[in-house]
């Protein structure tokens, strides 16, 4: 105990010594104009700039660092940024000014990419992308370091554009008393927000305003690209009608099953959430899971609101589900982003999962019908290009009559649960030619008859809850 409060005594004396002269800058590189130069390391071909605070050099700014050998501590300090409405920004590269109380052996540069929160107040929400290990970088010494992402990180603008934050971290040993700073410049943005979770500042874990000037923030650059959205490509709608209970402090769930093709790719995911019944909507937290991938798209709102009608959850969407009311008939911007499940290709077939929450006492409810609408490309030729139908029908068997088969085809809007049966005369079951979950389409089924005496037959379509039958005539 004593070595540590040792280290921290000569962590806060570093802070007050070289508060006055420390000077760090950030830059985050992407695909707009930019005449500023700067030193590249060797083999880095820089893109254009995307995001751009590197100039105006201000004051000291704040602490932002992770020390391997005391627990793990973190200072953070994150910086946010706007990706324009209509198009998305792939970032390849940061730029890192900064500059070492002490000199630091510093290890390696750690940043990551939060959503905003969206509520109010200024911070960060949920972490979307996070790297320990950046390279190629410059001396490891050296407090304005250059660096490539080891992966290129995608930000979607939406419809309105879209606030993101950033933090990028020295990572290297406390015992060393060597101590990384930010500097500070005016921004057009909101000032710059740190957090502090081993209280080595007296911060605490809740992000916080880290000065007091208005429209403060860290030097920053970012460079990449700017990427025009693609044409949209086919879009599936998965519906489940199940009256699942939502029993009182307690857990309902339920899952779709996705079936797009192995090298298919997810672009955009929106979950319709087309009636709960409930009272007091803000015991509700609602959940959407696929795999490891988890998040919560409704986080407690509506007060003591009832009831959730026709509400649709999308990104892109310019009202947050915290500023709508009950019965939040409409689209809005989810609690939590829903782009993490804009899967790679097959990855996003299986099973998806909405759970629901009830986190208080005193109300039941149910859940009678939720969708998943999927946007997603096929390499079939590039993207694939496929006719949703806008309703449900069962067409007439063609040839009629037949021998010995015959072929019946029918089409789905959305996907869902599907039986095609065929019956005799006597309404007794003669064959089951389809029972799965299918995606929507149209689809075409063969009926071969050939074990079967001549006669009228009928065929039935059930999907969701649509119900059809139709006459067919075996003649031989």
């Amino acid at each position: 105990m004593t070595k540590i409060n040792s280290a921290l005594g000569v962590f806060m004396l570093a802070i007050l010594l070289f508060a006055g002269s420390v000077n760090a800058q950030l830059r985050l590189s992407g695909n707009q104009t930019d005449n500023q130069n700067y030193t590249e390391p060797v083999n880095f071909l820089p893109n254009s700039v995307l995001f751009n605070q590197m100039d105006s050099v201000g004051g000291t700014g704040s602490a932002s660092q992770q020390f391997p050998d005391f627990s793990n501590n973190v200072i953070e300090t994150a910086e946010d940024f706007i990706v324009p409405a209509g198009v998305s920004w792939r970032i390849d590269s940061i730029d890192v000014g900064g500059q070492w109380s002490v000199a630091g052996p510093m290890v390696t540069i750690r940043y990551n990419i939060y959503a905003d929160s969206g509520n109010a107040g200024i911070r960060p929400g949920a972490l979307l992308f996070a790297d320990s290990m950046i390279v190629p970088i410059t001396a490891l010494t050296n407090a304005s370091p250059t660096f490539r992402l080891p992966t290129s990180r995608t930000l979607t603008g939406g419809a309105s554009g879209t606030k993101y934050w950033i933090s990028v971290m020295t990572v290297h040993p406390f015992s060393t008393s060597g101590q990384w700073f930010w500097s500070t410049r005016q921004t057009r943005f909101a000032p710059c927000v740190l957090r502090d979770p081993g209280n080595l500042l007296a911060g605490g874990t809740a992000w916080r305003i880290t000065t007091t000037a208005p429209n403060q923030g860290v030097q920053i650059r970012l460079r990449g690209e700017v990427l025009t959205p693609p044409a949209p490509g086919p879009q599936t709608t998965i519906c489940r009608s199940v009256n699942v209970p939502l029993p009182d402090h307690s857990w309902a769930r339920d899952s779709v099953q996705v079936l797009l093709g192995s090298g298919c790719v997810i672009t955009d995911v929106n979950v319709r959430i087309d009636t709960v019944i409930h009272t007091w909507d803000a015991d509700l937290s609602f959940y959407l899971n696929k795999g490891a991938v988890s998040s919560l798209i409704i986080d407690n709102v509506g007060g003591s609101g009832d009831n959730f009608i026709g509400t649709v959850l999308d990104d892109s969407a310019a009202t947050l589900i915290s500023a709508g009311t009950a019965p939040f008939t409409g689209t809005f911007k989810p609690s939590n982003p829903l782009a993490p499940f804009n899967f790679g290709a097959g990855l996003g077939d299986g099973y998806w999962r909405l759970s629901i929450s009830d986190t208080a006492t005193g109300d039941t409810g149910t859940l009678r019908r939720w969708c998943l609408v999927i946007s997603y490309t096929c390499p079939t030729g590039g993207i694939q290009t496929i006719e949703i139908p806008n309703y449900y029908s069962l067409s007439q068997n063609y040839p009629n009559p037949f021998n010995p088969s015959t072929s019946i085809k029918f089409t789905m809007p959305q996907g869902d649960n599907v039986k095609l049966v065929i019956f005799d005369i006597l309404g007794r079951e003669v064959k089951t030619l389809v029972n799965e979950f299918r995606n929507s389409g149209t689809y075409e089924v063969n009926f071969d008859a050939s074990q079967l005496s001549s006669g009228a037959y009928f065929y039935r379509l059930e999907a969701g809850e649509f119900t059809d039958t139709k006459r067919m005539l075996l003649v031989k």
